[in-house]
């Protein structure tokens, strides 16, 4: 007799299927046929990963909101930045290699 726990894990095993390519679809059948278990490992990493995606995706993009508020403060404060000063001697001054900002 099949638990409520095989069933389920059936059904999902039948709306993954909807989504797979045949070559890895069939990989899936011949895995989850050796192995019982398998079945109800897979389920579970499925389902953390996408809890694992979902959460990522969800959290502010704290870096780029970030160097926004640099560039507007750069911008507000009017700092300039002269790159001879900082990169003068670092440059190749050899001929044909003139650089103009």
């Amino acid at each position: 007799m099949e638990t409520v726990q095989s069933k389920a894990a059936t059904m999902t095993l039948r709306s993954i299927t909807l989504m797979l390519p045949g070559e890895l679809l069939n990989q899936l059948q011949s895995l989850v046929a050796d192995r019982p278990d398998a079945l109800n490992q897979l389920i579970v990493r499925a389902i953390e990963r996408e809890l694992q995606h979902r959460q990522r995706m969800s959290q502010p993009q704290v870096f780029w909101t970030k160097v926004d508020s640099i560039r507007a403060q750069m911008e507000t404060e009017g700092i300039e930045v002269n790159p001879d000063e900082i990169w003068g001697d670092v440059r190749d001054r050899a001929i044909g290699r003139e650089i103009v900002l």
